[in-house]
């Protein structure tokens, strides 16, 4: 009999955020960290994390290294200019910059493997007279970040603002045809409905049958571990080697995320807190030529625009989406609308996305939680989508 090799896979993921509000009020940075250790007697595998005591010096000693960079300098610059600008205009900008962080090290006798992550992420919440305007996020990697890139963004940003605070508010009854989510918003909702529902344990536990889940034909679906997101994830933490997974490809359901968990050793798990349990990394949306809704197809009247979502969470087979900010256009004039939650059937939802405009945006997650456990970030991409919600079954609770 050949003995099993013993592998050991060392993972210290560590997080550093701090929030500023218009620069005149910070509050305090603090630090997370994911530590756990667990040992799996049946794949003879060992799962280190460094407990925090052990590990805080470790990680102040890296946030420092980013935090006095030139470039990290030259990125809070940037962000103070373009915050003044608003603030001439009466708008309030909370910025809160995270650093997720993770080294870890697969040790074994034949192979050995190490993985460096560095994300930045800068989310953007504006106020104007105590209301939302707006919410966005950028999300980098620190090493290659690229101011240019940066300053384009903001300046389309400042665009965005400068037209939103110009809707008034109004009550209204929601006898709407359409939804549609920012590509911001819609990267938040893919990771649930594109991620999430499909890891295995999910999709099994809702009793799902790929074969009768109708979703459109221009939408392909990838787990990506290796993009710079903070899903980036070269191995999972049985010390399997990590690759793209078709999830979903022209509407059809390829694979499911820890589908072969039962059958083979190869299975795509991340470490929580105390078990092993099927994850997805970064969810990226792929849409083809005949799902995008170019300018004179896209809905104009009896529409509401999702701009910002605190959380979603799936459970059991709907979806709850809690609005931080939303748009209503009625009579072909928008208006901003007062909203807390959206409950939608999930699979309904799937079922009549009618198409994306053209703009992707990129999203990462530090606090992604699955049966009480915590991973170490992920991460989703998605242009903005349109829903025809005439068939679905929706519920729309105010504040």
């Amino acid at each position: 009999m050949v003995a099993k090799q013993e592998k050991k896979v060392i993972s210290n993921y560590y997080q550093y955020s701090s929030t500023v509000i218009n620069y005149t009020n910070k509050l305090n940075p603090y630090i997370r960290s994911w530590s756990n250790e667990v040992y799996n007697k049946d794949r003879n595998t060992h799962i280190l994390k460094t407990y925090p005591n052990i590990q805080e010096s470790f990680m102040k000693e890296n946030i420092e290294y980013y935090l006095i960079s030139p470039i990290f300098i030259k990125i809070l610059n940037i962000i103070k200019s373009y915050v003044e600008s608003l603030n001439k205009l009466k708008i309030t900008v909370i910025i809160q910059y995270t650093l997720d962080s993770s080294k870890r090290y697969l040790l074994s006798k034949n192979n050995n493997m190490y993985e460096n992550k560095s994300i930045i992420i800068i989310s953007m919440k504006y106020i104007m007279d105590n209301n939302v305007i707006s919410v966005q996020s950028y999300t980098s990697t620190i090493t290659k970040f690229n101011l240019n890139k940066f300053i384009k963004f903001l300046k389309s940003e400042y665009f965005t603002i400068i037209e939103l605070i110009q809707y008034k508010e109004i009550k209204t009854q929601y006898n709407i045809n359409y939804l549609y989510f920012s590509p911001f918003s819609s990267s938040i909702l893919a990771h649930e409905i594109f991620g999430h529902l499909f890891e295995i344990d999910n999709f099994e536990n809702l009793r799902l049958n790929k074969s009768k889940i109708k979703i459109p034909k221009f939408i392909s679906v990838i787990d990506c571990p290796k993009i710079c997101l903070s899903g980036y994830c070269t191995f999972d933490d049985y010390g399997n080697k990590l690759s793209n997974l078709t999830v979903i490809k022209n509407g059809i359901i390829f694979n499911l995320i820890g589908e072969h968990l039962k059958n083979t050793n190869s299975t795509r798990i991340r470490a929580g807190e105390s078990l092993c349990i099927p994850r997805c990394t970064n969810t990226i949306i792929k849409v083809d030529k005949h799902g995008i809704l170019y300018k004179d197809y896209i809905p104009k009247n009896n529409i509401l625009i999702i701009q910002g979502i605190k959380k979603v969470k799936l459970i059991n087979n709907k979806i709850f989406i809690y609005i931080d900010t939303a748009y209503i256009i009625k009579q072909y004039q928008k208006y901003r609308i007062s909203l807390n939650v959206i409950i939608i059937n999930v699979l309904e939802l799937i079922n009549n996305i009618i198409g994306f405009d053209n703009n992707y945006s990129k999203a990462s997650f530090i606090d992604c939680i699955k049966q009480n456990q915590r991973c170490g970030g992920v991460g989703s991409s998605s242009p903005g989508i349109f829903i025809n919600i005439k068939k679905c079954n929706i519920q729309f609770n105010e504040p």
